[in-house]
């Protein structure tokens, strides 16, 4: 399958020791902006322009694919998104879904469970 965004992350920019995953986002979005020739802050604002979208949708995915260890509303507060908006993106992308976070006392009951 090929690459689902034409940009490669810098090797460089995904061992900088950044603090906060925020910083890390932040970080790949810059790379991505600059390879599309886009303004680092429209990919975070409501900019609905085709060249932007393209790009927004790049820096999503990428981030999906560089931090598998957050969940989609933790990307949706740092991209200013729905969660749903980022699990459409990843389906599109063709990325396979993220199994359930266990929560404190273990995966909540389906409805069918609780109902039995």
């Amino acid at each position: 399958m090929s690459n689902p965004f034409p940009v490669d992350i810098n090797p460089a920019v995904q061992h900088v020791p950044l603090t906060t995953p925020r910083d890390y986002t932040r970080a790949i979005v810059r790379e991505i902006a600059e390879a599309h020739g886009v303004d680092p802050k429209s990919i975070f604002a409501r900019d609905r322009r085709p060249l932007v979208i393209k790009a927004k949708r790049a820096a999503i995915i990428a981030v999906i694919k560089a931090k598998p260890h957050l969940s989609f509303p933790d990307l949706g507060r740092i991209f200013g998104l729905d969660h749903t908006t980022l699990v459409h993106h990843a389906q599109v992308a063709g990325l396979p879904p993220r199994p359930a976070r266990p929560t404190l006392f273990g995966n909540a009951p389906t409805n069918q469970q609780a109902a039995e």
